[in-house]
């Protein structure tokens, strides 16, 4: 897991502020957020043999917890219960931070020396948690911070639900249709719509849902076409699918973002049609969130194929 000390770049980014028992009017206190005090700055996993602090005291409590706007970092702001000129130079009772998404560890860090925070003599930490760089954005969840030194007492803790379908961290999923190849076209990229619409003689439809960008919890949405004579695009996430498609002809061109393969709090499902003409061997594929419009196609002589992923309404 990559980690980084917050600076001063950092902090207007917060997104979202989440309540803490410890500090009932934190929201007015850190807007503006007070400045970072850089006079020490203790690595993570950090244990020096230096003098006990003379006045390590209890008294923890997260000041603050959330995520930036860009959807790609934890931060937190932790004060302690102790006062020093340069807290680094000092030792306390060893602390462990133990970050968890869903139950499961996602960053834990052990210590036994602060920073000193707000320009001032009071000890804790200040600092931020990335998503991977496997990632493009922080996977959705309940994420618990929790605060333990046991030398003085019961941990400190806090939690909050970071939501899947923040505009930041999802794409609008554009589409377009052709009337005369029986065919539905759905992009995360305007410039291949607009390729699509200037040069192949489809006309724009909208959009009707927002694919997630890459997360621990997604899987790629998968583009396929067939050429001439059955022109068609099928979008697939699912491996046992993609396998059977092959067989017919069908050609793997890019991923079109991500969909969710197992419902997530906050996401739609995202419902797949067909259509099959006998007379001339016709097959197309439709998208939608709407459940007005899959009985609305159904009228029409399409079938539903159920549930294919989770996404997130325009």
């Amino acid at each position: 897991m990559n980690t980084k000390t917050r600076n001063r770049i950092f902090r207007p980014a917060i997104a979202c502020l989440v309540a803490s028992a410890f500090s009932p009017a934190f929201a007015q206190k850190i807007a503006p957020l007070p400045p970072l005090d850089e006079s020490g700055t203790p690595p993570p996993n950090v244990f020096v043999a230096k003098q006990p602090i003379p006045n390590a005291l209890p008294g923890a409590g997260w000041q603050w917890t959330g995520y930036t706007n860009d959807q790609v970092n934890l931060a937190f702001l932790l004060y302690s219960g102790t006062f020093a000129t340069r807290c680094i130079d000092f030792t306390v009772p060893t602390w462990t931070i133990t970050i968890t998404r869903d139950g499961v560890p996602f960053w834990i860090q052990q210590g036994n020396v602060w920073q000193n925070v707000d320009f001032g003599q009071r000890c804790g930490l200040n600092w931020s948690v990335s998503k991977g760089s496997q990632f493009e954005v922080l996977t959705p969840g309940t994420y618990e911070f929790r605060m333990s030194q046991p030398q003085f007492g019961a941990d400190v803790v806090v939690s909050f639900v970071l939501p899947p379908c923040i505009n930041t961290a999802n794409l609008p999923v554009y589409s377009a249709r052709h009337q005369a190849y029986t065919d539905n076209f759905y992009t995360v990229d305007p410039a291949q719509l607009n390729s699509a619409v200037s040069n192949y003689g489809y006309s724009s439809t909208g959009v009707g849902f927002r694919n997630s960008r890459t997360n621990e919890k997604t899987a790629p949405w998968k583009r396929f076409f067939k050429g001439a004579p059955q022109i068609e695009h099928v979008y697939l996430h699912l491996a046992y699918e993609e396998q059977s498609v092959y067989p017919y002809g069908y050609v793997y061109e890019r991923n079109e973002g991500n969909v969710f393969p197992t419902q997530v709090a906050g996401t739609a499902p995202l419902f797949r049609l067909t259509k099959y003409d006998g007379a001339t061997g016709g097959l197309e594929h439709a998208y939608t969130i709407s459940t007005a419009q899959v009985s609305s196609l159904q009228s029409q002589g399409w079938t539903a194929e159920g549930e294919k992923g989770w996404v997130c309404a325009p």
